[in-house]
């Protein structure tokens, strides 16, 4: 499936191969990690990214999602662990623009719309509630990833945390959002 879709925001394959025991993905090399790394680094320093540079990087993943939707394939496991990041230095080498690709489609997907999607799957601090309760759902299961991802970069956190994942399912399902690191904007 990944080595059939060619978008500026998906990590391309180069090459697909096998022996006896195992599949190996050659991949294109995104050498400055992925965006979780990339918001753990930035807060510990005490940071946050500011919503330009959020906005810029939902663009990216929107428009990787939007490729992917119109090609029937839905991700179902996007995080901001499956975003690769490459930094690339402006010509004047002062300023630095990141650049995202989605990756990791294990779950992934070709989705007939004809017919909705059951299986219960993906990462629980990302997963919709329509997921979460094997209920018919659809490709705008990654569009609700795509907010829980956008809410970390600007507060560091997950919306929908706890200890355990049934804790954290309950929160989603109950739409029940962690505001308090939010006061920073509001004051």
């Amino acid at each position: 499936m990944l080595e059939q879709l060619d978008h500026p925001h998906i990590v391309r394959v180069i090459e697909l191969l096998e022996d006896d025991r195992d599949y190996f993905i050659v991949m294109e090399l995104m050498p400055d990690g992925n965006l979780l790394d990339m918001l753990n680094k930035i807060s510990k320093a005490r940071i946050s990214f500011t919503e330009r540079d959020a906005a810029n990087l939902i663009y990216q993943v929107m428009l990787a999602i939007s490729y992917m939707h119109e090609s029937n394939t839905v991700h179902r496991d996007l995080k901001l662990e499956n975003l690769m990041v490459q930094m690339i230095k402006s010509a004047d080498s002062k300023q630095s623009e990141m650049l995202v690709k989605v990756t990791d489609f294990g779950f992934a997907c070709f989705m007939d719309p004809e017919k909705d999607e059951k299986l219960s799957l993906g990462s629980p601090l990302y997963t919709a509630p329509e997921v979460i309760l094997s209920k018919k759902y659809d490709n705008r299961c990654d569009v609700w990833s795509l907010g829980v991802m956008a809410y970390m970069m600007l507060c560091g956190r997950p919306p929908f945390s706890g200890v355990s994942k049934q804790a954290i399912y309950k929160k989603s399902l109950n739409l029940e959002p962690d505001y308090s690191r939010l006061d920073k904007y509001w004051h």
